[in-house]
């Protein structure tokens, strides 16, 4: 058994631009599950994405999210957790002007792996 803070994270990866952040939390350990502390601004998007073969739930922390899929939509704020099933693509947007986060586990881990291909910086530097 281990914790992990959220403030803790050393690695912050922004393949969406400035407006999401992700600090990857667990990697890897073991392979098959992964997490992430995603904080989303006020107005900022992350475009359509899917999460390759790796499913995904999602768990609102603060602030409000719309996950959008293909014929879905659902709003996501704390208390409510969402499901996206591995290669469903989706889209997140905060429709507020208030940051928002959520942690996403993933398993297996490999979309982790690919985020890190995708560019980061140490949060320590």
């Amino acid at each position: 058994m281990w914790t992990r803070r959220l403030d803790s994270a050393t690695t912050v990866l922004t393949p969406f631009g400035d407006g999401a952040a992700i600090d990857v939390l667990l990697e890897g350990a073991p392979e098959q599950l992964a997490a992430i502390h995603v904080t989303v601004k006020g107005g900022a998007r992350m475009p359509e994405h899917d999460h390759g073969e790796s499913d995904a739930l999602l768990i609102p922390l603060t602030g409000q999210l719309i996950l959008r899929g293909n014929v879905t939509e659902a709003q996501l704020t704390s208390g409510v957790i969402a499901f996206v099933a591995a290669g469903e693509r989706v889209s997140v947007e905060n429709p507020t002007t208030a940051t928002a986060s959520m942690i996403v586990c993933f398993a297996p881990a490999s979309f982790v792996h690919a985020l890190r291909q995708l560019g980061s910086t140490d949060a320590d530097e």
